[in-house]
């Protein structure tokens, strides 16, 4: 397959090829039942996609794995990995996994999110990541950069559940749930 630059909002990926979810899951649960027969850390671990070699113990890929495949805010479903590597990196930079799902015809990159940032002290590890579309991921960032601005500036500052609802439209329950649980205890 030709190497092809991802048209989204920015060129920001090389892709080298796309790959099936099911399949590259497949792969992963083989090679973490081989690892653990051979007592290897699976961290570590590759697998083969299309031909290349891929890091399979990011915390992105497992929680993508663990976790699923649906925005856990929105939940818009991923329908596809693609093998690809930053379109200004250096090109003998190894390719990685990038999860995508499909929203009005356009593609949309999923990450992993931390329910709790790390910027607020949160962990980065499984128990504190979740799936997210880069949108909402965006929201979420957006609106934890405004309050800390906001709890900077003023100590006295509360945040509660009705500022949050009147600052940001659209916010789901369980969105607003999670951002007052992050900045709140």
């Amino acid at each position: 397959m030709r190497a092809d630059v991802v048209v989204t909002k920015v060129k920001q990926y090389n892709r080298h090829s796309t790959a099936d979810i099911a399949t590259v899951f497949d792969v992963m649960t083989q090679q973490v039942k081989q690892a653990e027969l051979e007592k290897l850390a699976v961290d570590r671990l590759k697998i083969q996609v299309n031909g290349l070699l891929v890091k399979m113990g990011t915390l992105r890929l497992r929680t993508f794995f663990h976790k699923g495949i649906q925005c856990d805010v929105c939940g818009l479903s991923a329908t596809h990995f693609a093998l690809e590597r930053d379109a200004f990196a250096d090109p003998e930079m190894s390719h990685h996994l990038n999860l995508w799902g499909v929203k009005e015809g356009e593609e949309v990159l999923f990450t992993h999110d931390h329910l709790k940032s790390r910027a607020c002290g949160g962990s980065d590890n499984l128990s504190n990541s979740r799936t997210c579309c880069s949108e909402c991921n965006h929201h979420k960032s957006l609106m934890e950069t405004k309050l800390k601005g906001l709890l900077k500036q003023d100590k006295h500052f509360v945040v509660t559940k009705e500022w949050i609802q009147q600052n940001y439209e659209g916010v789901s329950e369980i969105e607003l749930n999670k951002v007052y649980q992050a900045f709140c205890q």
